[in-house]
């Protein structure tokens, strides 16, 4: 949300954004189950894996900034949609 916020008011939305370690390999690191995902694919893929063998599982679900919701499009656009 941020990013979004401060490209709304016109500020560089790179410097709201904070990298992080692919989650799911930590928890596998630390014998648990995890995935790092990026596609719908590899999301069912996961959840697959999980259910095929239940046990603390992360999955570190990588979504794009290019798409925004309809109420956030109003409320930091003014966007009529």
């Amino acid at each position: 949300a941020e990013y979004h916020k401060a490209s709304a008011k016109g500020l560089d939305p790179a410097l709201a954004v904070i990298p992080t370690p692919e989650l799911g390999a930590v928890a596998r690191a630390l014998g648990g189950g995890g995935a790092t995902v990026r596609t719908v694919d590899e999301l069912r893929a996961a959840l697959g894996d999980y259910v095929r063998a239940p046990h603390p599982t992360v999955i570190d679900v990588r979504i794009t900034r290019d798409v925004l919701s309809v109420p956030y499009r109003r409320i930091q656009y003014g966007e009529d949609v």
